[in-house]
């Protein structure tokens, strides 16, 4: 069977009853804390009775949450979505001045660096298999 142009290569879509990612991603962040998703991942019984779907939904976001850093804000962003920010730029007209913007920028690395390191903390979820 040829494809013909300009056609959906799946004229009937996603399934009925499969909600998103994010609506389910959303459902679990909104209803239990950090520590129940946790616990949940790791109860073979409980996580058992879960769809594949929900559990792969589950451990992306028990994953993010413990990793914490770039993980996290990329979960967030898909959920509730990207925040516009601005940037405020400055003409550097020295080459001590750029070396003080990165300075700067070095200190602020540092500090998204150790706020990472808290979320170490957290249980890690038991991936089983």
């Amino acid at each position: 069977m040829a494809f013909e142009k300009g056609q959906s290569g799946n004229p009937a879509g996603r399934p009925s009853g499969r909600a998103a990612f994010v609506d389910r991603a959303t459902k679990y962040l909104e209803g239990h804390t950090v520590e129940e998703l946790m616990a949940l991942v790791n109860d073979r019984d409980r996580f058992a009775k879960l769809s594949v779907y929900d559990g792969i939904v589950l451990r992306s976001v028990a994953a993010a949450l413990t990793k914490g850093g770039v993980a996290t804000d990329r979960l967030l962003d898909r959920i509730i979505g990207k925040t516009p920010i601005a940037i405020e730029t400055k003409q550097v007209d020295s080459y001590a001045a750029l070396v003080a913007a990165a300075g700067e920028m070095e200190r602020k690395e540092r500090i998204i660096n150790d706020v990472d390191a808290t979320h170490s903390s957290v249980e890690k979820p038991g991936f089983f298999c």
